[in-house]
């Protein structure tokens, strides 16, 4: 918010985009719940997964989750792996893309600036885990998404 104050120092596209970033915020913290698993999982997890959808906390990566759960890093790994079927890295890992996938459809932004800005340290990991979840490089994701909407 305090950036799109500044209007002076960004154009109409800018403003734009950093609207889409935050309309994106909120809709991931206020407005995505738990569906099936919510009443399975304790409070202290569900309170954790909610907080970890914070782009200050999944580019932080573990060590946010770690400090969010204030459990032991076994017990963190235990408690994943039975209520949601999966790692807490995978859990990161999605959040981080989902946050680079809006930020590929609604930014210009550079493909290495969109990867650490997503709380990936390695390019050649992002690209790794984009095209595992996606089954294509972020470049191409991009390209079809604008095709799309051109479409």
């Amino acid at each position: 918010i305090e950036n799109l104050t500044q209007k002076e120092r960004y154009g109409s596209e800018s403003i734009k985009t950093q609207l889409r970033i935050l309309l994106f915020e909120l809709f991931v913290k206020y407005f995505t719940f738990l569906k099936s698993q919510s009443s399975d999982l304790p409070d202290w997890l569900q309170t954790a997964i909610l907080q970890m959808k914070e782009k200050k906390n999944f580019v932080r990566g573990m060590p946010a989750l770690l400090e969010l759960s204030e459990k032991s890093h076994e017990y963190l790994c235990r408690s994943f792996k039975k209520y949601l079927q999966r790692t807490p890295t995978d859990f990161i890992n999605e959040c981080r893309l989902n946050y680079a996938t809006n930020m590929l459809i609604h930014s210009d932004s550079e493909i290495l600036d969109i990867c650490y800005e997503a709380g990936f340290d390695n390019l050649s990991h992002f690209y790794h885990t984009f095209k595992k979840s996606f089954g294509t490089t972020p470049v191409k994701y991009r390209q079809s998404m604008a095709a799309n909407q051109l479409a």
